[in-house]
């Protein structure tokens, strides 16, 4: 397994509120390095008594299965939609290659054996950490936009209305190298004056 390709970057595009309970959560390995990927998650301040003995939820939850959903070339990316019902949670990842598994989270990742003992597995020192599903960070587009192409349009470079007075270098007569001192006129009469284009 290439380990130096395993890679996740919490609260980034590998980690973001999705909506106000679930999570996205993509995790990068070595392209066929990984026959599955396991998610160890839970609410880091949540804990069961079991058996006199208090137990983090996230121990107490079964593994979540990750599933493959595209790669690069180079690299395979998991993702899973976790659903985080108390807006906050700890995680990391057991990757199971073809004769190794390894645990993966923000401190370490470390080869897992039977020998290993289970305790380890459990350590929230070494978990990623999404602290809290703020309403605010949320992305909330009004209805109207789902079907709307957007464009962005550069005026200045874009189209110039001959309406408009002034001294301007004259479109296509500088054909590469253009830096941002070379001015063509272009303004917003001339962007109207496209519109069917």
């Amino acid at each position: 397994m290439n380990k130096a390709a395993i890679n996740h970057i919490p609260k980034s595009p590998m980690a973001y509120a999705f909506d106000s309970e679930h999570l996205h959560i993509l995790l990068q390995v070595g392209i066929g390095d990984a026959l599955k990927v396991e998610l160890i998650a839970g609410d880091p301040f949540d804990y069961k008594v079991i058996n006199g003995v208090y137990v983090w939820n996230g121990r107490a939850n079964p593994l979540l299965p990750m599933e493959k959903a595209y790669d690069d070339g180079l690299h395979d990316f998991w993702f899973i939609d976790l659903h985080a019902e108390s807006k906050r949670r700890k995680y990391a990842f057991l990757i199971h290659g073809k004769d190794e598994t390894y645990l993966y989270g923000c401190r370490q990742l470390f080869k897992v054996t039977n020998e290993t003992n289970p305790d380890s597995l459990y350590v929230l020192f070494d978990y990623f950490n999404f602290p809290y599903i703020n309403d605010e960070d949320l992305i909330s587009s009004p209805k109207w936009t789902e079907n709307t192409i957007w464009y962005q349009v550069f005026p200045e470079r874009f189209h110039r209305s001959e309406k408009v007075p002034g001294q301007f270098l004259p479109w296509g007569s500088i054909e590469s190298g253009i830096t941002n001192h070379d001015f063509f006129g272009g303004n917003l009469p001339g962007i109207i004056e496209k519109l069917p284009y």
